[in-house]
């Protein structure tokens, strides 16, 4: 079994060109972000005037990058340290194995077998630790079975479970355990904790305002796809800037320009580029999901008093849709970010930041129109979901949001239709 994250054995090269999220997963309980009441209860159930034998069975629930995972694995680093790591703790991901045949055969042999004391005088607790994450993928067969071994073994193992959705958690299991809820992060504690990270990777700090709002809107409260997303963007701002480097430094050999960037051995900090970030997370461009808006606004009675409108007419969505599905960008991508749009148009979340050349479309949308938009959005999801056709959903999705489009939005489409060539001309 593999060591836990963090552990200093083995090459140091390896560790340090380990991905950011494992690199820098905290090791410690008390370093978790924005966790502050689980943490504050895992640290007393560890260090607790009853001792760690008391410690009841987990589970931890809530949205993906969190730190449930980070939670648990730092609490078995607290309770047994490195040496009985592997003798102690299990972690197995449901998601990969999620069938009877897991519970009877790993879990049930590992929970089976007996601790040892010679550790358990050393100070750790007399049990072992079985961490199942992601458990609400596992059949309902299997988590009864997962019940009946907690029952057998709850003097040896203690069970850590995992999961996003706790809904899919049978009763049964979810009752014998304490529920730890885990909520998404905020802007605030994600900003602080990609500073530090940056500061360490050789990323300028502090990000700038645009980059790090890239950030949050791509996260959306996952930590790991924020690092990760971070990673991948400072990749390749860094081989952008290195070719500005190498051809400074040809100018500098054949003796012009740049004589206050002497210092060839000095590496610049990554700047951060918001283009960048958005690129690699792979968001459609604002100016896509724009269009769709107008698209959807301009049909229904919109279309039936201005038929001659670019807009209005059904060849135009054909276009967009040709255009979109051949660009090979994702169609559910599309679909999400068209549904914040219309959530976040009358707020001040970073989502609609950059859709303001639509604005006044989509705050001229009533909300029983953008209730019928959303659940075409839904339908549209689920046969994407299902193996669907993205051009046929595309055009499906525009078609009925079309149909629903009241009659107030016309003036401002077909104005702001009128209005772009004369922008374009001056």
């Amino acid at each position: 079994m593999a060591p836990p994250p963090g552990h200093k054995s083995g090459s140091s090269s390896v560790r340090r060109h380990a991905p950011w999220v494992e690199k820098h997963r905290p090791r410690d309980i008390g370093e978790v972000a924005h966790q502050a009441a689980v943490t504050a209860a895992l640290t007393s159930a560890v260090s607790g005037s009853a001792g760690a034998a008391s410690m009841p069975h987990l589970l931890f629930y809530g949205p993906p990058g969190t730190g449930k995972t980070t939670c648990a694995l730092a609490l078995c680093r607290e309770l047994f340290g490195t040496a009985a790591w592997h003798s102690r703790v299990l972690e197995l991901n449901a998601s990969d194995e999620r069938g009877i045949s897991v519970v009877r055969n790993q879990v049930k042999n590992f929970a089976s077998q007996a601790v040892g004391t010679a550790e358990t005088h050393a100070g750790a607790p007399p049990f072992k630790v079985i961490i199942l994450d992601e458990c609400d993928a596992m059949t309902e067969d299997a988590q009864h079975a997962l019940r009946r071994t907690m029952e057998l073994f709850s003097k040896s193992t203690r069970f850590v479970l995992c999961c996003n959705y706790i809904s899919r958690v049978i009763d049964p299991l979810a009752s014998r355990c304490a529920k730890f809820r885990f909520e998404p992060l905020p802007v605030e504690a994600m900003t602080r904790r990609l500073e530090d990270i940056a500061r360490l990777e050789g990323v300028h700090t502090p990000i700038a305002p645009e980059a790090l709002e890239a950030l949050s809107i791509v996260a959306q409260g996952d930590m790991r796809r924020a690092i990760t997303t971070m990673q991948s963007a400072s990749m390749v701002c860094a081989a952008k800037q290195q070719g500005v480097d190498g051809a400074r430094k040809r100018r500098r050999e054949d003796g012009g320009g740049d004589d206050d960037a002497m210092e060839e051995d000095v590496v610049p900090p990554i700047i951060l580029d918001r283009e960048v970030i958005m690129e690699v997370a792979g968001r459609v461009e604002d100016t896509i999901v724009a269009q769709l808006v107008r698209l959807c606004a301009a049909g229904g009675e919109a279309a039936k008093d201005a038929p001659s409108s670019s807009l209005a007419r059904f060849d135009a969505v054909q276009t967009f849709a040709n255009m979109y599905v051949s660009s090979g960008q994702p169609m559910p991508q599309l679909v999400s970010q068209f549904v914040d749009a219309l959530i976040s148009s009358d707020t001040n979340a970073p989502s609609a930041s950059n859709m303001s050349e639509i604005g006044d479309v989509l705050a001229a949308i009533d909300d029983p129109t953008k209730a019928k938009w959303l659940g075409h959005c839904s339908v549209a999801d689920a046969g994407l979901v299902t193996g669907g056709d993205e051009l046929l959903s595309l055009l499906s999705l525009v078609a009925s949001c079309r149909e629903d489009s009241p009659k107030g939005l016309r003036t401002l489409v077909a104005d702001a239709a009128a209005a772009a060539p004369t922008a374009a001309a001056s």
